[in-house]
């Protein structure tokens, strides 16, 4: 199955990717022009260039694991990607992600640590899926 995988900030959006038959998630880039639209239409558009077919987001629980106030922004935004896409949008925990990734400025390594964390958590490309 391929997966795209989303940090989402305020300002950019860290992308990262896992191919078909792969356990092991890639950085891709990051997404930073643009408004809320422009940002959806470009996963949008990545979505279908890249045949993915699930979509791992990092919700960024407070060191409770409770939703607070960037995580409400975070659900806000996958409502409006489900509105554009068809494949179906997971939500992982994300906290310390961009600390391990080397701090808020490495958004793509952050999205591979998410994707990847779903990949471990659910053996997907391992040919077992929990």
């Amino acid at each position: 199955m391929k997966m795209l995988g989303l940090d989402i900030g305020d300002k950019k959006i860290g992308v990262a990717i896992c191919g078909s038959g792969l356990a092991i998630a890639i950085p891709k880039g990051v997404i930073d022009s643009g408004g809320r639209d422009d940002k959806l239409h470009a996963i949008a558009n990545l979505i279908e260039s890249e045949d993915i077919e699930l979509v791992v987001v990092g919700l960024p629980l407070n060191m409770k694991g409770e939703i607070a106030h960037q995580a409400k922004k975070v659900q806000g935004f996958i409502r409006h990607l489900k509105k554009v896409i068809s494949i179906p949008v997971e939500m992982i925990d994300e906290r310390l992600t961009s600390k391990i990734a080397g701090g808020g400025d490495d958004d793509a390594q952050a999205a591979a640590l998410i994707l990847q964390t779903y990949i471990d958590k659910t053996n997907f490309g391992m040919g077992e899926e929990k």
